[in-house]
């Protein structure tokens, strides 16, 4: 890449001594990310940094993933390469990412499952009262807590 990308880029970022992190303080894409504009396209700013100190081009199907886990930094230390479910399982490992309970689109909270499976009534009449399918509340019932 041009020195002049570089430069460009390198305007674009603060460092902050205490993580390491260079935050980027350009324009974003909405998200907590930077977005940085090359050859007429928006690339997020990490994936440029990435691309800009290693001096690669990333597919599309690559993630550039953070170690330090802050959506602004574009320190090149901080970034790793992997793909999407590298990058969704970091997530997991690191409690970043909601699962069961915690996801938005759960409709059962954790008391609801414990009544479901003490309850004695039939898959159906428990299902209409929690407004979800008898399958789903029939797998609860065989696997608890874990589905």
């Amino acid at each position: 890449m041009s020195r002049g990308v570089a430069d460009r880029f390198n305007d674009k970022y603060i460092p902050v001594t205490e993580s390491g992190c260079w935050i980027w303080i350009a324009a974003d894409k909405g998200n907590g990310y930077g977005n940085f504009q090359h050859e007429g396209k928006y690339i997020p700013a990490h994936r440029m940094s990435y691309m800009l100190h290693h001096n690669i081009q990333i597919s599309g199907d690559i993630d550039v993933c953070h170690i330090c886990d802050v959506s602004q930094c574009v320190n090149p230390d901080h970034l790793f390469l992997g793909t999407r479910k590298d990058n969704m399982m970091d997530a997991v490992k690191k409690n970043r990412q909601a699962t069961g309970f915690k996801l938005p689109q759960t409709k059962l909270s954790e008391s609801d499952v414990d009544n479901i499976i003490k309850s004695s009534d039939s898959a159906e009449a428990i299902a209409s009262k929690y407004n979800v399918s008898k399958t789903y509340i029939q797998r609860i019932k065989k696997h608890g807590k874990r589905y």
